[in-house]
């Protein structure tokens, strides 16, 4: 399991909470949490104003969703954070994709996912808040519900790369996408060939992982060739990545001939 740092976990990274069931449910960002044990189970806590719209699904509901997400999407959780499921599709807002576990909701962007069982929800008094933290309780503001969950199920998804290979790996350590890059020639490699798991298709894992990549090459200073279909088209729908192509003239070239399915589907293999 990894390691997890729980006082800079919600801080830092900001999580979604999401309540509801697959047909009815609702999202919100929040960087106020914590994680440890209470009454032998393990817990994670998270505060909730009784104004937002996402508490109404967690009083009604006995499960609820605690998610965490890599840097890429820091966008798409300040405005799953800054709007409201009363008044746009937060997840069609914000470009994240709705995943089902069981009876509750995550998003399939989540590195990681903690599905929880209400066992204890109660409101902050106003008049036990300490001084230092009065002034978020002004203008008619009400305190934040506490509400613990009982972790049930964790689910985790971690990138790794061995310098030829960039991979993502469940919790269990099963690979679930593999993208292969080799070197070609000092400072240049090749995006030869991407995969996913037939299982997890349609969860946009593919753009993630060719994403992760293409900021790992960026990083390093290192230009990309592409020989994979997949990696053709994804970058010709992200320009703002060129910079990564050793010739993107001739990769948008590329593009525009370009034709059959991308690589990496279920029993085919290009490149």
């Amino acid at each position: 399991m990894n390691k997890i740092d729980p006082f800079e976990r919600f801080n830092k990274d900001w999580a979604l909470v999401t309540a509801g069931t697959p047909e009815h449910f609702n999202s919100m960002t929040v960087s106020w949490g914590s994680m440890g044990t209470v009454w032998g189970k393990s817990v994670i806590t998270i505060y909730i104003r009784p104004d937002r719209f996402t508490w109404q699904f967690l009083k009604e509901s006995d499960t609820f969703t605690v998610s965490f997400y890599p840097e890429a999407c820091r966008d798409a959780l300040m405005k799953m954070g800054s709007l409201s499921g009363r008044d746009v599709d937060k997840p069609a807002a914000s470009g994240l994709t709705p995943k089902f576990l069981e009876n509750s909701v995550t998003y399939a962007e989540a590195s990681e996912t903690f599905v929880c069982r209400k066992i204890y929800m109660a409101p902050m008094k106003r008049e036990d808040v300490p001084d230092v933290a009065k002034k978020i309780y002004v203008g008619g503001i009400e305190p934040h519900y506490i509400i613990m969950g009982e972790v049930m199920r964790r689910e985790a998804r971690t990138f790794r790369t061995d310098g030829e290979k960039t991979w993502l790996e469940d919790e269990t350590g099963r690979q679930i996408a593999l993208l292969e890059h080799p070197q070609v020639r000092p400072g240049v490699v090749n995006l030869a060939h991407t995969e996913v798991d037939p299982s997890f298709g349609g969860q946009g894992i593919a753009g993630r992982i060719t994403e992760t990549v293409a900021k790992q090459l960026r990083a390093g200073g290192t230009k990309a060739e592409l020989s994979c279909s997949y990696s053709i088209k994804w970058f010709a729908q992200h320009p703002e990545y060129a910079d990564v192509l050793a010739d993107p003239e001739d990769e948008v070239r590329k593009a525009e001939m370009l034709a059959g399915p991308a690589c990496g589907l279920p029993g085919r293999r290009q490149g």
